[in-house]
């Protein structure tokens, strides 16, 4: 079994940033769910947004078939966020940045006690 050729495009995280308008030219109307903020480094612009807020953004690669976990702005020290800004700057096109989520919790029981966990 193999994927119709491009259609690893829609897998692409780098799609993400695009999804609204899309929905805006093919349906001519809003997105009725939005996803979360993503923006593609491959774009001058969308670069710049990243690497001055990479502090408090998710850096992902662009193409999830990549072996580059996630980057996790808030936990970076000064150094790593420079490093990684850096980085992206190298080849801008395999990077996103994405706002960060809050996940839903639930209670789980563990080692006697309720203790809430994301979901």
């Amino acid at each position: 079994v193999v994927n119709a050729l491009g259609s690893g495009l829609v897998g692409s995280y780098g799609f993400m940033s695009y999804t609204g308008d899309i929905s805006q030219y093919f349906a001519d109307e809003e997105l009725k769910l939005h996803s979360v903020g993503t923006w593609w480094c491959g774009e001058s612009e969308k670069l710049e947004y990243v690497c001055a807020n990479v502090k408090r953004l998710v850096v992902k690669a662009a193409q999830p078939h990549t072996r580059l976990g996630p980057s996790f702005g808030p936990s970076l020290t000064d150094a790593q966020a420079a490093a990684l800004v850096s980085r992206i700057r190298s080849n801008p096109s395999l990077f996103i940045g994405q706002d960060l989520v809050d996940l839903s919790t639930t209670p789980v029981w563990s080692k006697g006690r309720f203790e809430p966990r994301p979901m």
